[in-house]
């Protein structure tokens, strides 16, 4: 289910790494953070971790939005009992 996010009441700043200069604010483009993904990182211990987020559909920068977290927890319980059930 996509969530949509909203205005912050404290904004943003996406800056430039080479210029150092604000290239865009949150508050402006929060309405173009619809593409949820998630990405799977594994451990030097050999586990996963997972991490979800929004990314913006235009320049590709990604935020942690609300729901997220138990997003990427469900995601990461599915992935486990995936795993333990072709395990089997």
């Amino acid at each position: 289910m996509a969530t949509k996010l909203t205005k912050k009441k404290n904004d943003i700043n996406f800056i430039d790494p080479v210029t150092m200069e604000v290239v865009c604010t949150y508050n402006q483009c929060y309405q173009k953070f619809t593409i949820e993904e998630f990405e799977v990182v594994p451990m030097p211990s050999g586990k996963e971790f997972v991490k979800a987020y929004h990314k913006c559909n235009e320049c590709g920068r990604t935020i942690k939005g609300k729901g997220d977290s138990s997003r990427a927890y469900h995601l990461f319980m599915e992935r486990l009992v995936g795993s333990k059930v072709s395990n089997d």
